[in-house]
Order: C-alpha cells, then structure tokens, then sequence
C-alpha cells in the first residue's frame, strides 16, 4: 500500500508540475483553469480511495480462503491421524480375541474329553 501512495503522490507530483508551467495565454484566467483542475484531482482521489478499498476486500477474501483450505488440510491430517490410530486398535483387539477365542477352542475340548471320560466312568 505505501509503494502505491508514494507512486500516486509522485504522479500528482509531476501532473500539477506539468500543469504549472503552461503558456501566458493560457494563465489569463488561472481561476478557471484551477477548479477543473481540482475538480478531477478529486475524482482521482475517490477513484484511488475505491480502488484502495476494492483492493483490500480482495485481498481479505484471499486471506480468508487460504485460512479455509488452510484448516480443511489440517482437518483432513487429523481425520487420517484418527483413522489410523482406530485401525491400529481394531487390530489388536482382533488379535486379542483371536487368542481369547483359541484358549476358549483348547478348553472346550478339553472339557469334552473330561466330560466323556466322567461319562464312561459313571457307565461302568
């Protein structure tokens, strides 16, 4: 912003220098060269202020759409992070109830085998 009011300052610098030095003829009526002069210095001014605030808006919207996407990648590695981690979990607790469910397999056998030893004992 500071290089474009230096570079506005140096063109409203170098316009009113210009206009300075005009011929005699023309500086027969000063008052009514000043207030056309004036008048689109003014417009100038409005336009640069428009101009000025056009600018800003579009670069806060920018600002703004960067912070967006800016978060969505944070969001989205969060969401991976969480994901992985309930992977991780559910193969463990796989492998733990795959252990549990061979205990239960080796016990259960044994079981059978006592209950049909228990069973030919009480036939006899």
């Amino acid at each position: 912003m500071r290089c474009l009011k230096k570079k506005t300052l140096l063109f409203l610098l170098i316009f009113v220098s210009l206009n300075v030095h005009r011929t005699p003829s023309q500086e027969a009526h000063p008052a009514r060269q000043r207030k056309p002069f004036f008048e689109r210095l003014r417009r100038l001014e409005e336009q640069f202020q428009r101009f000025q605030q056009v600018t800003l808006t579009h670069l806060q919207n920018i600002a703004n759409n960067y912070n967006v996407y800016h978060n969505m990648d944070v969001r989205f590695q969060s969401l991976v992070e969480q994901s992985q981690a309930v992977a991780l979990a559910m193969n463990q607790s796989q492998a733990a109830i795959q252990g549990d469910v061979a205990h239960l397999k080796t016990w259960y056998r044994k079981s059978q085998r006592r209950s049909q030893k228990f069973a030919t004992r009480t036939q006899c």
